[in-house]
């Protein structure tokens, strides 16, 4: 969050005031947001973790760069050339 706010002139206005009653309903939203994603990071490592064990591949991981969806299998290390979506779903 530091990064947005630097890159965020301070004497900027913004046109969109949000209310306190209008934040106190958006953290609500947000305890649901960090709830499902949390789940679903979970989820994710426990079929990380039973790939590697099934295919003998230490630190295999389903890659995921910034904003995006995973892209394709690698591992941790980097020691292992990426396999693309593509290889994966043809």
């Amino acid at each position: 969050m530091r990064y947005l706010q630097r890159a965020v002139k301070p004497d900027h206005n913004y046109p969109v005031k949000v209310s306190k009653a209008q934040l106190r309903k958006m953290k609500e939203w947000w305890v649901t947001y960090k709830l499902l994603t949390d789940n679903y990071w979970k989820q994710i490592d426990e079929l990380e973790s039973d790939m590697q064990y099934h295919v003998g591949i230490t630190g295999v991981e389903f890659v995921h760069p910034d904003n995006q969806g995973a892209v394709g299998i690698g591992n941790k290390s980097r020691t292992m050339k990426l396999i693309q979506h593509d290889e994966l779903e043809g």
